[in-house]
């Protein structure tokens, strides 16, 4: 049971370590996509560009701003699942729902 119990302290460690690392490219990529989202809205303020560019941009933003949430919660669920395996008083009713 102790062995169990570090692994599952061990592996939540890694988890968070991996989604700490993706959330910081995660926003690095966001970054870019907002500047890319400025820039051609400058664009096609000075007509150099059709608006449906602009909006292509603000999509692909959007898209990376749903991954991030995405990403967040499941930093939250891994936090619990480390709280859990550190002994944190858990009830079945504070389990994290997988999936949608």
């Amino acid at each position: 049971a102790l062995r169990n119990a570090v692994r599952e302290v061990e592996d939540a460690l890694a988890q968070e370590y991996a989604l700490f690392e993706e959330s910081q490219l995660l926003q690095r990529e966001i970054d870019i996509a907002q500047e890319s989202v400025d820039r051609a809205g400058l664009r096609y303020m000075n007509g150099c560009q059709p608006y449906v560019v602009v909006l292509d941009t603000l999509r692909n933003l959007q898209l990376l701003q749903q991954k991030k949430v995405a990403l967040q919660r499941a930093i939250l669920i891994n936090r619990a699942r480390l709280l859990k395996a550190l002994g944190a008083e858990w009830s079945q009713r504070n389990e994290p729902k997988l999936g949608k």
